[in-house]
């Protein structure tokens, strides 16, 4: 990661300094001083609070931008940035890192710093694609509590909407809606790999529970997770302080859900901290329409928007600059409609699962870039970061090739061990007949899920039948394709018997594969399997591809597993391998 980093600190009583440290830049140019007088930016409080609202016009808008950039990139600061980029064409992007002294938040915390732009250029630096991202540095209390996780990536969306401020927070089932059209577009993406927990009072299934404090301290007590939603009000803590660590709060439900009910920094990101650790925050903030919100409280939401703004934005801070688990937070900077945090959620979704995956601040960027098209609410997200290696979520980049099936797996096998116990003697009697049948109708229903599951991802699937065994009856065990290939050339796998492979007699192709041109050849002592085209590919249809001939001892008993594994194609596909097994009851 290359970084262009911009610390910005008192200088004297009116003053800033800006140190310019970049890496990618030679000395002396590294470690550049510029000042700049008076403390104030080029903007003022008014038109700040302007844009805090979401609705400045674009000439407005371009006007701060154009005045904001030249204070800020004066005194050949312009152009040591630009050679920065120009530097980095062709190679690695540039991670821009501000680090403002918090002695400065009076006079920039509402500074947008992510307005700020080259001059002749009409995009922002952070939509410059030698920018790989634009975060706030700030020092981690204690070291970031590393922990490994895997699969599933778990959500938990905040959704709190007090009447007593305006009642006008959206749903957020809308946003678990989005996160699984996301996992249904990637034919690798298993919807039970993303789980998404919901705390909110809306109408709506699967909720789980209210938007209160003791309910979210309860929530994250059961459950790990990776990334926490907040969706509704933030506001400036009455007793802020550096020392205390409480720099905002947000506003939470009672448990009437008539009231607030605040939830302060501090004790958030102790909820975070060691035994609960998530490393991503999302505050959202969005708000619907004025026109949704009661008449007579309009006024009052409209003058309190740069404070809940401002409030969300030091929960985020200190959730960085503490002892919490959490590693990148994103607050808002201005108020946002549903549409826009609709569309933001997604798009960093979309990115962290598809585009990038794992990359959180890749994730932003790519929200942003989509957000441009639209309003200045690209400049809206705030990034306060750890400056930790990306993908912050390395395990999301080793995406899993077929669906998992783990509920699945452990019920069949239970099934399986069930029916070996019933012994064939006792199985024309009532009291077994009905019992066995049902074990043996829910086998099936079980296997038909596992290919429909296969198919929903349109994933073909290779899987062995199911068998149950008398003494000395032959063993010819089906294995089938589900879904189908085209223009495949050849097909690859092993064949596994948990009592080893020496059961295997022979593998006898289907009729299938010859009409259909393939060959097939018997590999390792027939434990493993070549399915050849006869010319130069082909298309196979769903349907058995061979039997396994097997030759078990007439005093077999117990259950047999049958896995397809290590299957390979020419070309590459996405080819799932299954299993079952051979049952051998006791006489």
């Amino acid at each position: 990661m290359t970084k262009c980093r911009i610390a910005i600190a008192p200088n004297g009583e009116n003053g800033l300094r800006f140190v310019l440290n970049a890496e990618i830049l030679k000395t002396p140019q590294a470690g550049r001083v510029f000042s700049r007088s008076p403390r104030k930016t080029a903007v003022t409080d008014d038109e700040l609070r302007q844009l805090q609202y979401g609705d400045a016009p674009p000439p407005f808008v371009d006007d701060v931008r154009v005045r904001l950039s030249k204070w800020f990139l004066a005194q050949d600061l312009e152009a040591l940035v630009g050679t920065a980029l120009d530097f980095a064409q062709g190679g690695e992007p540039i991670t821009l890192v501000f680090s403002v002294d918090e002695a400065l938040a009076a006079d920039l915390g509402d500074t947008p710093f992510e307005l700020i732009g080259l001059s002749g250029n009409p995009e922002g630096l952070v939509l410059n694609t030698r920018i790989a991202s634009f975060i706030h540095l700030l020092p981690k209390v204690e070291a970031p509590i590393n922990k490994t996780r895997s699969w599933p990536l778990r959500v938990l969306i905040v959704r709190s909407n007090p009447k007593d401020l305006g009642g006008a927070i959206p749903p957020a089932d809308p946003m678990r809606q989005a996160l699984r059209r996301i996992m249904a577009e990637d034919p690798v993406l298993n919807p039970e790999l993303v789980k998404i927990d919901i705390l909110s009072r809306e109408d709506g299934p699967d909720l789980a529970g209210l938007p209160t404090v003791a309910q979210l301290e309860n929530q994250l007590d059961r459950k790990e997770y990776d990334i926490l939603v907040y969706i509704g009000h933030g506001d400036v803590s009455s007793s802020a302080s550096p020392e205390r660590k409480t720099g905002g709060v947000l506003q939470l439900e009672d448990e009437t859900g008539e009231n607030r009910a605040t939830l302060d920094a501090g004790t958030l990101a102790r909820l975070l901290g060691e035994q609960n650790p998530v490393p991503v925050v999302l505050l959202l903030g969005c708000l619907t329409a004025t026109e949704d919100i009661p008449e007579d409280m309009r006024e009052g939401v409209k003058e309190l928007l740069p404070q809940w703004l401002s409030g969300s934005r030091g929960v985020a801070q200190v959730l960085i600059n503490s002892a919490s688990g959490v590693q990148f937070a994103v607050g808002m900077r201005y108020k946002i409609d549903t549409t826009i945090a609709l569309l933001f959620f997604e798009h960093f979704f979309r990115s962290l699962l598809r585009n990038n995956p794992g990359n959180v601040e890749a994730a932003v960027r790519f929200a942003r870039s989509r957000l441009a098209r639209m309003s200045y609410m690209w400049s809206a997200p705030v990034v306060f970061s750890t400056l930790h290696d990306e993908p912050l979520f390395p395990f999301i980049e080793d995406r899993p090739t077929c669906p998992t099936l783990e509920t699945h797996e452990k019920t069949r096998t239970l099934l399986w061990k069930n029916l070996a116990k019933v012994k064939w003697s006792l199985r024309d009697q009532d009291t077994f007949k009905e019992l066995i049948s049902d074990w043996q109708q829910s086998l099936n229903e079980y296997d038909a899920t596992i290919a429909a599951t296969m198919k929903e991802h349109n994933a073909a699937f290779v899987a062995p039948g199911f068998m149950e065994v008398k003494p000395g009856q032959e063993i010819r065990i089906p294995v089938k394709l589900f879904g189908g290939l085209k223009n495949v050339q050849e097909i690859e796998g092993k064949i596994t018997i948990s009592a080893g492979p020496q059961l295997i007699s022979e593998l006898k192709g289907s009729k299938l594969l010859s009409d259909s041109n393939f060959n097939l050849n018997s590999l390792d002592n027939n434990s493993g399997f070549l399915i050849r085209h006869s010319a130069d590919g082909g298309s196979l249809a769903e349907g058995a591809l061979f039997e396994i001939l097997l030759t078990a001892p007439a005093e077999t008993q117990g259950v047999l597993s049958v896995k397809i594994s290590k299957l390979k194609t020419k070309p590459p596909m996405k080819v799932c391998e299954g299993d079952n097994a051979i049952v051998f009851p006791l006489p």
